[in-house]
């Protein structure tokens, strides 16, 4: 909305009372100042709030075979002891995103566990914690796997 376009709008305004009602054609400077302000706050939190990206890995299995996996997660917001309680998000892992040698790309979803992560669509799996993974397709031989360093 161009400026010339903007103060030729009306406004209500009410006295300190709330009784008398006056009519102005122009919107006082302070209201300039908290449009401003509040469009400010706004691209602040927009800013920090992106997300960022999925992080991938890199697994050398013990058979040769090597995976790319990215780790899909969500955010979801967390709240214990009612009101006034604590507040957070935390990461949850939604499934993952494996790229095999022969660039074949699974959507594995995840599967609940007590630790680790275990990700699977029934004939592809992949669990592990920390550094070791275990990948197993159908029911072939099962291959132990290490997480590469990243560069």
């Amino acid at each position: 909305m161009s400026q010339a376009a903007f103060k030729s709008l009306k406004f209500i305004m009410y006295d300190s009372k709330g009784l008398k009602m006056t009519r102005i054609s122009r919107p006082p400077a302070q209201l300039y100042s908290l449009l401003l302000v509040t469009s400010a706050a706004l691209l602040a939190t927009a800013c920090a709030t992106t997300p960022k990206a999925n992080p991938i890995a890199q697994y050398q299995c013990d058979m040769g075979t090597q995976l790319s996996v990215e780790f899909n997660h969500k955010f979801v917001p967390i709240v214990r002891g009612g009101r006034g309680g604590t507040h957070r998000m935390e990461k949850r892992l939604t499934g993952a995103t494996v790229t095999l040698p022969d660039a074949t790309v699974l959507e594995l979803p995840s599967q609940k566990v007590t630790s680790g992560f275990k990700v699977t669509n029934g004939q592809y799996t992949l669990w592990g914690k920390g550094d070791n993974a275990t990948w197993a397709v159908g029911r072939k031989a099962i291959e132990q796997c290490t997480r590469m360093p990243t560069l």
